[in-house]
């Protein structure tokens, strides 16, 4: 037993010799995604003078989250994990010519326009982040630490249109990657002032990412009268490039550190599949907003 008691001594001396400091953190995510896509016009079939009304599917602000932790003996590293999840909905009335090709498919004349229709829309995103630098101060109290990692995840896209008149239809429209790829970037803060404990501070974070990856993309119909139609096409698989970059304030007292940053990631090209309206889609996928970060110290 003595020596037990002496070897949890020695360890703990040990332990104590080397700097090192890990920190947990949550993000607070209030975030909008803009994601390009007209789902039906609306024709006014009036003479002489004629109008069309384009409606295009649009997202309202939705929470989320991040968590993660780092680690700091020197060289940092970093692991998190985001979660954002937003979903919405729209109808329209009058003589309406849907975007999406299996409605428009089903059409029994292409004279014929439905009289009603209703369009959901649900994006669900989970990405991964791990990142390995080093802080430096090149002038005073700027902190600059670049840092290399991965990233990866997947982002599920789907769409659900429905469209009514002497023929219904209710077209499923699916959108899924999954990708793995190298990120860089930096972060830094500059320390305005130190009070008592108290640095509030100005932040930002630049990262660009290009993961490897691969969509699969379906576009399934079914129709009354008893009909379904299928839009195939192949899976598609190359590079995503994302670009993320985030700015605000910090404030830091002893070991907790809240700091609140608006907050922007562009996905390009991550809206693929063909519609009836533009032909192939390659839109951007943008989430932005404030994130909320509060984080502690050991």
């Amino acid at each position: 037993m003595r020596h037990y008691y002496r070897f949890i001594i020695l360890s703990s001396l040990f332990l104590s010799s080397n700097v090192f400091a890990m920190k947990f953190f949550i993000d607070g995510l209030l975030w909008r995604a803009t994601n390009s896509n007209n789902w039906v016009y609306v024709n006014s079939l009036t003479l002489p003078q004629q109008t069309i009304n384009y409606k295009t599917i649009d997202f309202n602000y939705a929470p989320g989250f991040r968590v993660g932790a780092s680690f700091d003996g020197g060289w940092g590293t970093t692991l998190a994990y985001t979660r954002f999840y937003t979903k919405t909905n729209d109808t329209a009335s009058g003589a309406l010519q849907p975007s999406f090709v299996g409605s428009v498919t089903a059409k029994p004349t292409t004279a014929y326009l439905y009289s009603s229709g209703q369009v959901s829309q649900v994006i669900d995103y989970n990405i991964f982040d791990y990142g390995y630098g080093k802080a430096f101060h090149p002038v005073g109290e700027w902190m600059l630490q670049p840092r290399v990692g991965l990233m990866g995840g997947w982002i599920n896209q789907s769409t659900e249109a429905s469209f009514q008149g002497s023929t219904s239809t209710n077209e499923s429209i699916t959108n899924n990657f999954i990708g793995l790829g190298p990120k860089v970037g930096v972060d830094t803060s500059i320390t305005i002032m130190k009070y008592h404990e108290i640095e509030p501070t100005l932040v930002a974070s630049f990262f660009a990412s290009y993961l490897v990856g691969n969509w699969v993309i379906k576009d399934i119909t079914n129709v009354v009268p008893a009909r379904r139609i299928s839009v195939t096409g192949s899976s598609m698989s190359w590079g995503a490039l994302t670009l993320q970059a985030s700015m605000g304030l910090g404030l830091a007292y002893k070991s907790f550190s809240v700091n609140c940053v608006y907050e922007l990631n562009d996905w390009f090209n991550q809206n693929q599949f063909f519609d009836n309206d533009t032909g192939t889609h390659n839109n951007d996928l943008i989430l932005q907003g404030l994130t909320l970060n509060v984080s502690y110290n050991f």
